[in-house]
């Protein structure tokens, strides 16, 4: 079979080049994570690609997840698919609706003031008819393997969102299944399996972005691509991967961390350490935006 390419796909492929000559960087962003710094360095999340997020246990790799769906909805309104292996759908859908608002916390806020209480809930109604209507998906899983994987985006994008391409996250790697780690071993199994989503995104046509636990060893020092297990096989994989970490706590707050969104791996430009805020009891992530943020 010839796989070559066509002339006529040659002379549309040309054209579309042309078109893009010249054009700002941030106009080539696809789809957008709503954290801009990370959008511009990274020209956003392109369909057909692995995206892979690292963390220690703790450090906010489920909030950044969340926070992306809920920018995805709220800001673009673009659909988004999570499948979580550790919290359940309505714990899932609590934390979208924290992150909807801005990180407005569920707990505690019968102490809040009525605009507070009015503000979530207006995004537990934003975010409920996101899952009627489809926009939204969530599924909880405790393990995870290929075929339920595949299933989960072929309902939501072609049953639920007729087609239309959509954010696909799946929190945590650890818990999809390798189903040839007895005959192979675990590192090998693992590159399988991301060999494997790698294929599924292509396939698809979606940017599935896979979330990580780092090494607990990597303890209080900053993260690095090393810190994953079978580190080398991630590397391979993934189009892009950046890694979480939380800082030291915001004086007079009570959860907000001054923290870094590092991009460790990145085929569209630089690598880069991106300051930002983790708000640890409203399960959001925000970026940096003061004026001197680059000198941190």
């Amino acid at each position: 079979m010839n796989t070559f390419l066509t002339n006529e796909q040659i002379a549309e492929m040309s054209g579309g080049l042309i078109e893009v000559a010249g054009n700002k960087r941030t106009n080539l962003i696809q789809i957008r994570t709503g954290l801009s710094e990370l959008d511009y360095t990274i020209r956003g999340l392109t369909p057909g690609k692995l995206y892979v997020v690292g963390a220690r246990p703790g450090e906010g790799k489920t909030s950044n997840c969340t926070t992306i769906a809920a920018n995805s909805l709220n800001m673009y309104n673009f659909p988004a698919l999570v499948m979580s292996t550790e919290l359940t759908e309505r714990e899932v859908w609590m934390q979208i609706v924290e992150a909807y608002k801005g990180g407005i916390p569920f707990h505690g806020h019968k102490e809040a003031t009525p605009e507070t209480k009015k503000q979530l809930q207006k995004a537990v109604s934003s975010v409920a008819n996101c899952l009627q209507t489809g926009e939204l998906s969530i599924l909880f899983k405790t393990k995870l393997d290929e075929d339920i994987v595949r299933q989960a985006i072929d309902y939501h994008c072609d049953v639920r969102n007729n087609g239309r391409c959509s954010i696909v996250m799946i929190d945590q790697a650890s818990r999809i299944a390798r189903t040839d780690k007895e005959k192979h071993g675990y590192a090998i199994a693992t590159e399988h399996m991301l060999n494997y989503l790698e294929g599924l995104a292509a396939e698809m046509d979606v940017p599935i972005v896979l979330f990580s636990q780092l090494n607990r060893q990597a303890h209080d020092v900053v993260p690095q691509m090393s810190h994953f297990k079978h580190s080398g096989a991630f590397e391979e994989y993934a189009h892009c991967c950046w890694l979480l970490h939380r800082g030291v706590l915001v004086p007079g707050t009570t959860g907000m961390h001054e923290s870094s969104i590092i991009v460790a791996k990145n085929r569209h430009g630089p690598v880069k350490e991106i300051p930002a805020f983790f708000n640890g009891p409203g399960h959001t992530w925000t970026e940096d935006t003061s004026p001197n943020y680059k000198d941190r």
